[in-house]
């Protein structure tokens, strides 16, 4: 399995990251907001990998994104994801928040994605055995 941040380069985004994370979960859903209150920040760092291409000029604006394109980001998320996944498949899962579906919507019944719900929040869980049956 190919490591997916060989052709990116990695970017700490400072303390201002840390706080952008910290603020995202702080205004999520249960899952996030426990999260954000357990998490000791300030022995973290927040990090992200980017082209080289993309200049660090601008950075650290997380309110306008933007800095890469969609199609290529979702690729490299999905590849990211599963190859840290797959470096220990027996103890790691990716949990992903939808932030619009309710655990009653119909659509989520034809979904071939595992799903978790909680309360009115819907979860889908990811793991490493997950990509290796369906075509990413």
């Amino acid at each position: 399995m190919k490591n997916p941040h060989a052709d990116y380069a990695e970017r700490d985004l400072g303390a201002l990251g840390l706080t952008y994370v910290q603020r995202c979960l702080a205004e999520g859903k249960s899952f996030a907001q426990t999260l954000a209150r357990s998490v000791d920040f300030s022995r973290g760092r927040a990090v992200t990998y980017l082209p080289p291409s993309i200049t660090c000029n601008n950075l650290q604006e997380f309110s306008y994104g933007d800095r890469a394109r969609l199609d290529v980001t979702t690729e490299w998320v999905a590849g990211a994801v599963y190859y840290e996944l797959g470096q220990q498949p027996e103890s790691r899962v990716a949990l992903f928040e939808h932030d619009l579906a309710y655990p009653t919507d119909s659509w989520l019944e034809h979904s071939p994605l595992r799903m978790a719900a909680y309360d009115n929040e819907v979860y889908f869980p990811c793991f490493y055995e997950d990509g290796e049956t369906r075509d990413r």
